[in-house]
């Protein structure tokens, strides 16, 4: 087996009814969303074929797993149509969310999970060898919002039935949760 199919391996899930989610945001939804230009007249605010795509989100309670007391946001992007679940955990910025940047964290590989990033790197919490966490006052999450996500699929808690095989593929799934 080469390596690139040792990393591709679809993994087995199952997922959880739409109910369970706090809120699911589809693609189909925001291409309907027009707004006026500086002319008056309406245009489409976001360009791409985003109809595919579902956004599934769930509020994370701080306390339960003590990785930081911001505002937690985790879930998948789902592209229904080529079955394709990207996992994302959103923390919010511990200065001023509202002002401060936003940065998407891609671990590298491809093939390592960005909660690599998440707990040995620049998250707000890092792992002790007994398993408790440690928070992070240098984390990058001091001054701006930091999304972590698991991609290509089948990395980390991603998922999917078949592999992305290019760099193209993966690009528009990373287009479309931005």
């Amino acid at each position: 087996m080469d390596q690139t199919s040792f990393f591709s391996l679809p993994k087995p899930h199952s997922r959880k009814h739409d109910n369970e989610w706090d809120h699911i945001m589809k693609g189909a939804d925001i291409q309907s969303v027009w707004v006026e230009n500086a002319q008056g007249q309406k245009e489409r605010e976001i360009e791409g074929k985003l109809e595919n795509y579902s956004l599934r989100t769930k509020k994370v309670d701080p306390s339960h797993l003590g990785v930081d007391k911001v505002k937690q946001y985790s879930g998948y992007l789902d592209d229904d149509e080529d079955d394709k679940h990207l996992f994302y955990w959103f923390f919010e910025s511990r200065n001023d969310p509202k002002n401060d940047p936003v940065i998407l964290w891609l671990n590298g590989g491809p093939g390592c999970s960005s909660l690599t990033g998440l707990f040995m790197e620049l998250g707000p919490s890092s792992i002790n060898k007994d398993g408790s966490v440690k928070y992070n006052p240098s984390s990058w999450n001091a001054n701006a919002s930091v999304i972590f996500l698991d991609q290509p699929v089948n990395v980390g808690y991603s998922y999917s039935g078949s592999s992305v095989t290019n760099t193209v593929a993966a690009g528009k799934d990373v287009y479309a949760l931005l």
